[in-house]
């Protein structure tokens, strides 16, 4: 069994964060367990699992919305028996319909 150490996690996290920046939908959503949790601000909503984030993603992309830049502004990790907990706080500069 390979043990899982915090460099695993921190790299994984800033490959997730470089995709999402770079709107790369496939990348993105390949890098999370279909059970993950996720928070989005300017979605007002907590996403239950992958799926659920993963459609409102769609839905703001339909709408005009893509990520322009993105940066980790704070972030912490938790190390199980097999894998982690990954937190970040986020700026990201978006574009919303051809607009910064």
């Amino acid at each position: 069994m390979t043990q899982i150490l915090e460099h695993h996690i921190s790299e994984a996290a800033e490959a997730i964060v470089r995709a999402f920046e770079r709107n790369d939908e496939s990348d993105y959503f390949s890098r999370f367990s279909p059970e993950c949790t996720f928070v989005f601000a300017p979605d007002n909503a907590v996403h239950r699992d992958r799926a659920s984030w993963q459609a409102a993603w769609l839905s703001m992309q339909r709408s005009g919305w893509s990520v322009s830049r993105c940066r980790t502004l704070e972030s912490g990790l938790t190390l199980l028996t097999n894998g982690g907990v990954f937190w970040h706080l986020l700026e990201t500069t978006a574009v919303i319909d051809g607009v910064h």
